[in-house]
């Protein structure tokens, strides 16, 4: 069955078979925020399956902007021997399967509780009636800021190719915050990444750009997107 075949991708590299694992937010960090026996625990079981590919849960770029306490971060001054033991456990199975490590930045959607600095295209808070409250309103994004994180998704993506990584994923769906930028109800800027969808999808083209210059050639890099945001007024395919 072509399922359990060799797929080649653009960048050279070859998945094993079709079957991947989709990413799943485990909140399973241990002390530090980095991976810990627990989750190191459910890589095995999952790379013992014999999956082609295992797409981690959401990695944050920026230690200020957390989802949640489980959460785990990776940048460029992390400890890397916790993330090679994470893509080792992952290939127990068979040293062909990949890992790519998800890569993301909530934007807003960060609990007030957490802390941290909110960042968002534009002021624009969530607007969950009565529980609104439980997350901070964010701050509009200078053009420094967008240069840091841009910065900040191509460290971590270097930080996960020396830890053995085989690729990432950008996070660029499920109002994190590329999508915030996607959507013209988060994005009222006026500058060259608001107004039109061109705009709107420059900050997520110059993320991809960026990374890929700075990674090996065969490093896979891919985008999770929504095709739609299903919101009034949002965008769509």
């Amino acid at each position: 069955m072509t399922i359990f075949t060799p797929f080649t991708l653009p960048c050279g590299t070859t998945l094993p078979n079709r079957i991947a694992k989709a990413a799943m937010e485990e909140n399973m960090a241990a002390e530090g925020q980095i991976p810990g026996p627990t989750l190191l625990r459910l890589y095995r079981r999952w790379a013992e399956g014999g999956t082609g590919l295992l797409i981690t849960g959401n990695v944050m770029v920026d230690g200020r902007a957390m989802t949640g306490p489980g959460g785990i971060v990776l940048d460029k001054d992390s400890d890397l021997a916790p993330f090679k033991a994470w893509a080792q456990t992952a290939k127990a199975g068979n040293d062909s399967t990949q890992i790519w490590m998800q890569i993301n930045h909530p934007g807003r959607q960060v609990y007030a509780a957490m802390g941290g600095d909110v960042l968002s295209p534009s002021d624009v808070a969530l607007d969950l009636g009565e529980h609104s409250r439980l997350f901070s309103k964010p701050r509009a994004m200078t053009s420094d800021d967008i240069e840091q994180l841009i910065q900040r998704f191509v460290d971590t993506a270097l930080q996960a190719e020396r830890a053995g990584f085989d690729g990432v994923q950008i996070h660029a769906a499920h109002g994190y915050l590329i999508s915030q930028f996607l959507s013209p109800l988060t994005n009222k800027r006026t500058d060259e990444y608001g107004g039109s969808a061109q705009n709107r999808m420059r900050l997520l083209l110059e993320v991809i750009k960026a990374v890929r210059a700075n990674v090996s050639a065969t490093f896979a890099v891919s985008v999770k997107l929504n095709s739609a945001d299903f919101q009034r007024g949002g965008f769509d395919a």
